[in-house]
């Protein structure tokens, strides 16, 4: 159960997850809806860890150390400092609230990870993107951890975040971890204070979603010439032209080509934007698995998962490509 979602404790709109876990409804649902569809929220606490004495006779606190407990479960959820300070499920949500109340967002997903050691909420932004004849939509992401070590998370993203492996792909992306709408809060007493800090982060959020429409925009209008297709395919797949290209790499190279640009280009034109599409089409659904992958107990889902959106082949096929377009000068 590498997903690592909780029974009864997960809540998608309109369209269900990957792994089947969790209730999902026709359409955006609300906060109150949410906290009668799922157990969300529990209350973590902090309490005292004792050990006996080298005699065996009594207790004894153990200095500057607590346990994290699920009050609901009396599960020990971590271990951690005396100096940590737990952040509710429930402040979570209402902390995003303020966004709903706004109508800047809607409610995407809100799931209960890891037994209860972490907790994740999905926003969908109202302002959308349309590029060609392509949806875009972008994402604001909270989740908060109960284990001592994970900090409250505040990002966009464009991963649509329905599990432990999305949240993981959400949280580690370099794209949005470096942005400036993305905060780490630690669970310490000035953690209040940074959440209100961060609250003027979305503004910043659909900032950048604009500034992504407008690259795409423009890719969808440069055209790609013959010599360029082909510099940008001998850097993802290899030369056919050199000895060491292996025959892998070729039937990969032509699968690509007839299966996902050729479409593309049908589509949209010989653009970069056909050839970007292309190249996150195949990142995500192309790429064959290795012998040693496809043994792996993992779900053919989870492998797509791992590949396309956790520092796989597929995402670095669609790094590369994307840094190679922009090159071109694309975004200038």
């Amino acid at each position: 159960m590498a997903h690592l979602v909780e029974e009864g404790s997960a809540v998608y709109a309109e369209k269900p997850a990957w792994h089947g876990v969790g209730v999902t409804v026709p359409e955006s649902f609300t906060t109150e809806q949410a906290l009668k569809l799922g157990n969300f929220d529990y209350h973590v606490s902090k309490t005292q860890i004792y050990i006996k004495d080298r005699h065996g006779h009594h207790d004894v606190a153990v200095p500057n150390q607590v346990a994290v407990i699920r009050e609901d479960t009396h599960q020990i959820l971590g271990i951690t400092s005396d100096k940590y300070e737990p952040f509710q499920n429930i402040e979570a949500i209402r902390w995003a609230d303020n966004l709903l109340q706004d109508g800047v967002a809607h409610w995407e997903s809100m799931m209960v990870l890891d037994g209860g050691k972490k907790f994740a909420g999905l926003m969908k932004l109202e302002e959308d993107m349309r590029v060609g004849d392509e949806d875009y939509w972008q994402y604001f992401l909270i989740s908060t951890g109960h284990d001592g070590k994970y900090a409250i998370h505040l990002l966009p993203t464009n991963v649509r975040v329905v599990c432990y492996n999305t949240l993981t792909a959400a949280t580690q992306s370099k794209y949005w971890t470096t942005s400036k709408a993305s905060f780490q809060i630690r669970h310490n007493t000035n953690m209040r204070t940074n959440l209100d800090i961060a609250r003027d982060s979305v503004q910043i959020t659909t900032a950048a979603n604009r500034r992504m429409k407008e690259w795409l925009e423009k890719a969808l209008v440069t055209d790609l010439t013959a010599s360029r297709e082909k510099d940008i395919l001998n850097h993802l797949f290899g030369d056919p032209e050199k000895e060491d290209m292996t025959n892998w790499q070729k039937n990969q190279r032509n699968n690509f080509v007839t299966q996902f640009l050729d479409e593309e280009y049908d589509r949209n034109g010989e653009t970069s934007y056909s050839f970007l599409q292309a190249a996150t089409g195949y990142a995500d659904h192309g790429i064959p698995f290795n012998k040693r992958e496809a043994a792996s107990v993992r779900s053919q889902s989870e492998r797509r998962f791992s590949s396309s959106l956790v520092s796989g082949r597929g995402d670095q096929i669609k790094k590369k490509t994307f840094a190679a377009l922009d090159a071109l000068g694309v975004g200038s």
